[in-house]
């Protein structure tokens, strides 16, 4: 029998998965693999992924096109940049927010003329027997959703209006900016909207987006952690350990914005009360000046990126995800409970907790709360050894990875 073939499209490569939508990139590409023959493109720069051991990785994925997303306003910023004519670097980035604002849709659900060019000079869609998407912008970009090819799936992971949404609930922003992001807002919904009404075969990670109209024929598809070998070798934590941990790519918004409300608004309450209690920060891309503004708060130890993620949990007793709007898989909470450690959550991240009244003590609906769970927690060793005990209860009976494997497998041959 011949075997079915594969396009594979995304903005996130399938190997090395350090962050939570690389980790669902990576296991969509394992899957494809055991029922097609899959090729893949990847949305971005080959020139971040030029050395020896990207081109082997490169090679075993079968990556056969890298495509940049940068819009042409970029091109011209990094020719200033290359020639030294960093006067007009201001008015370049300036201008470039100004089209964001007014047609935020062009980033994320409008065809890039450019891009699909040049994909359509590459790639024959004509030889794949069926195309997946990950993330809406990997086939807008491209124009695939107004064209022939009608075996077209997509996986939505994260909502542009709901990070939007979340974000205009947040007291944080000025009145302008609660003007531009309504604007931004309305226009994102409508185009939104037409995109997804195109896309006939969808899968979403959070159940509640299937009561969205436009998403209700869509496949639930959870988020599942990373299979990490180490994690099975994690004790419970050690009381005699006073120290939180955070981790996250500091290269997405909301990350940094959630970790800085809770320095200043959370961690000033925790460290004003227990000098013994540390947070250690853990993930790759923070800028200079979010490190020396972190830095300089009390008992606050900037790690950055390390190799086995498995360290930082162990020198933790809980760890935290501080996330008010906008997050995309939010993994990490996922995964403390596989590593054996309680996550303490905003009520934006507890999305991905299970429902159920055990849940609600690991919610921290504001900083007061936040701060009194994670003293109590660290003031009590029979406390903290009950409350990781019930958090890691509350994963034992979500998918993992074979069902994962199986939805997606089973969705996509009864379309095929």
């Amino acid at each position: 029998m011949k075997s079915r073939k594969c396009l594979f499209i995304t903005t996130e490569l399938p190997y090395n998965p350090k962050s939570g939508g690389m980790q669902r990139t990576s296991h969509f590409h394992h899957f494809l693999r055991k029922i097609a023959d899959v090729d893949t493109v990847v949305l971005r720069s080959q020139k971040d992924y030029s050395d020896e051991g990207s081109i082997l990785l490169n090679a075993s994925h079968k990556i056969v096109a890298f495509i940049s997303l940068k819009p042409r306003i970029e091109f011209l910023a990094n020719i200033l940049h290359k020639f030294r004519i960093g006067l007009l670097m201001p008015l370049v980035i300036l201008i470039a927010r100004i089209i964001n604002v007014i047609f935020p849709e062009k980033a994320y659900y409008k065809c890039d003329n450019r891009v699909r060019a040049e994909f359509l000079d590459k790639i024959n869609i004509k030889d794949y027997d069926f195309i997946v998407g990950r993330y809406a912008s990997s086939i807008a970009k491209l124009g695939l959703d107004k064209m022939s090819h009608k075996k077209i799936f997509i996986d939505v992971d994260d909502l542009h209006s709901e990070v939007i949404a979340s974000r205009l609930e947040q007291k944080t922003d000025k009145w302008l900016n609660k003007l531009i992001l309504k604007r931004m807002y309305s226009r994102i919904k409508f185009y939104e909207q037409s995109f997804y009404e195109r896309i006939q075969y969808k899968w979403v990670s959070n159940k509640s987006n299937k009561e969205i109209h436009y998403l209700s024929d869509s496949t639930f598809l959870p988020n599942i952690a990373y299979q990490n070998i180490d994690a099975k070798e994690m004790h419970p934590p050690n009381f005699d350990c006073q120290t939180i941990s955070c981790i996250a790519s500091f290269s997405h918004k909301p990350n940094i914005v959630g970790l800085d409300w809770f320095l200043n608004d959370v961690w000033t309450l925790i460290s004003a009360q227990s000098s013994e209690i540390e947070l250690n920060i853990y993930g790759p891309h923070l800028s200079p000046k979010l490190r020396k503004k972190w830095k300089s708060f009390k008992n606050v130890n900037l790690i950055g990126f390390v190799d086995h993620i498995s360290e930082a949990y162990h020198k933790s007793f809980l760890s935290i995800c501080p996330t008010l709007y906008g997050g995309g898989t939010n993994i990490k909470v996922i995964e403390a409970a596989k590593y054996k450690r309680i996550c303490l959550v905003t009520p934006y991240a507890s999305k991905v907790l299970p429902e159920g009244p055990t849940s609600d003590y690991f919610i921290c609906g504001d900083p007061d709360e936040f701060a009194s769970r994670v003293l109590e927690l660290s003031r009590s060793e029979d406390l903290l050894s009950r409350k990781t005990k019930m958090f890691i209860k509350l994963f034992e009976q979500v998918p993992n990875l074979d069902d994962f494997g199986t939805i997606l497998t089973e969705s996509i041959n009864s379309k095929l």
